[in-house]
């Protein structure tokens, strides 16, 4: 492991026991950072519509091949434009269907620019 850095947690960066300022590590930040951003439907956030992912927009298409191709170009562009602190490529994001409990399964890995760390974010929706 290389240098680590750290950031405000997110989404709590105030503890309400001690009123003191949360700190996580870069690894801890960027995951939560990344499952606010791919969790969140673009338009859901008022103060800015453009945040987040719309991955459920393209659940219930039937072509396999290209659905996996679009949800990756998708959370591409969503963490290129609201999380610099990290690269991801297409390769490094993993979908998979879990038809028996109606799950779409994604991991990413991610590499954070600062440090050269990787890490790993699994986000599921319901299908």
């Amino acid at each position: 492991m290389k240098n680590t850095t750290y950031s405000f947690s997110f989404p709590t960066m105030v503890s309400p026991i001690t009123r003191q300022m949360k700190l996580e590590s870069d690894t801890v930040s960027v995951e939560q950072s990344l499952k606010s951003l791919l969790s969140t439907s673009k338009g859901e956030l008022l103060g800015d519509p453009a945040f987040g992912c719309n991955i459920l927009k393209y659940v219930y298409d039937n072509n396999d091949a290209i659905l996996s191709d679009v949800i990756r170009t998708e959370i591409i562009t969503a963490i290129n434009n609201y999380e610099t602190r990290v690269t991801v490529t297409k390769n490094d994001i993993v979908i998979n269907k879990d038809i028996d409990n109606n799950l779409l399964l994604i991991k990413i890995k991610y590499v954070i620019n600062i440090t050269g760390n990787e890490g790993y974010v699994s986000i599921s929706y319901n299908i």
